[in-house]
């Protein structure tokens, strides 16, 4: 099994050599079903939070006035000119089949087909972008102005979470593929999900990223050691990037879900986890080299054998109500998950940037 407390100490030994340089730290682990990527995602986030909490306790920093140096204007700013430019505006066209339906039937199967925006106004007023790919609205993403807001530190989390599994395309969209019946059997597949909009989340990712951080002067000395990162981080949020939201996906419910990881401007090491982050076909394959060139990412791969990944996938596809018995669990996995999981052994990125974990 991975050692979480090694995995969180090697993140932060590798953000102190960047947390001078790039506003947010990139961690990509990627892994076929069953093995565990989820897991010690969630982990390793947990763990680098609690740490972060106790570098402030020990410190005795009880809080960090931020809203002061809020600019609204200055964070439309970012959002217009940085953050989306080159994302072309939604068509009038497309907008009202989007708002009927919620996506275009058309659109589901074309990899090609380029994420559009939409403005977000709310009390007649512009509050950002929704950025949307060929799954629709449910695998939207929405980028908006930070809210002002009186900021205790102990309510800040520092690590995020970011599931690839959100663009998952609906069972909605699935049920207009040529082959609807293969597209639902084969969900989970690289054709199955938004890849046009889950790239264009990786992209705004790396924008966040490559924004180099202000770092100022604290008043608690205890603070401005700046070999420590969570000192780095300490000394330059702010609150002028823009906020990230995401969508999710439970296995339950079956279908994805918009706005549930909130990527704010505290979020200083991002966490990004999923089966295709390496794979080196379709939209897939611009991933890579997008995380390479921020100069702050770590990339783990996890493989392990089928018979482990067949236990795993098995059991919780009937905990999550997928399947009525474990038997048929079973079968799903070898009629769906193993076929992908060879996907990655054939298609995946072999770099020596790429480090591998052991997770069985």
């Amino acid at each position: 099994m991975v050692d979480i407390e090694q995995l969180a100490n090697d993140v932060l030994e590798f953000s102190k050599t960047r947390a001078k340089d790039n506003y947010t730290i990139n961690i990509i682990i990627v892994g076929p079903p069953g093995s565990g990527k989820s897991t010690i995602a969630e982990k390793l986030s947990a763990n680098l939070n609690k740490k972060f909490k106790e570098f402030i306790q020990n410190k005795v920093i009880a809080s960090i006035g931020l809203d002061t140096n809020v600019d609204i204007n200055r964070s439309n700013e970012l959002i217009e000119g940085y953050y989306t430019s080159g994302i072309p505006d939604i068509s009038d066209e497309l907008r009202k089949t989007l708002n009927n339906k919620g996506f275009d039937e058309k659109l589901v199967e074309n990899v090609n087909f380029k994420p559009v925006k939409e403005c977000i106004i709310a009390n007649n007023k512009q509050q950002g972008y929704k950025i949307i790919g060929r799954g629709g609205m449910d695998n939207s993403i929405e980028i908006q102005p930070h809210k002002i807001q009186d900021i205790e530190l102990n309510d800040i989390n520092i690590s995020q979470i970011i599931p690839m599994d959100g663009f998952h395309l609906s069972r909605k969209c699935l049920d207009e593929f040529k082959d609807p019946n293969n597209a639902h059997q084969r969900r989970g597949a690289p054709s199955t999900f938004d890849s046009n909009n889950f790239l264009q989340l990786c992209k705004l990712l790396c924008k966040t990223s490559k924004i180099k951080p202000i770092i100022t002067e604290s008043s608690t000395q205890e603070s401005t050691n700046l070999d420590n990162p969570f000192s780095a981080f300490l000394n330059s949020f702010n609150q002028n990037i823009p906020n990230i939201l995401v969508p999710g996906f439970n296995h339950a419910e079956k279908d994805p879900k918009t706005n549930v990881y909130d990527i704010s401007c505290f979020t200083r090491i991002m966490i990004v986890e999923g089966l295709y982050l390496l794979y080196n076909q379709e939209n897939w394959l611009h991933i890579y080299k997008s995380l390479l060139e921020t100069n702050s990412v770590l990339f783990f791969n996890i493989d392990l054998d089928d018979e482990i990944l067949e236990d795993r996938v098995a059991k919780r596809h009937l905990n999550s109500g997928i399947v009525d018995n474990l038997e048929d669990g079973i079968k799903r996995f070898r009629s769906n998950d193993v076929i992908n999981a060879g996907l990655l052994r054939k298609y995946n990125v072999h770099d020596d940037n790429i480090i591998q974990l052991n997770n069985d």
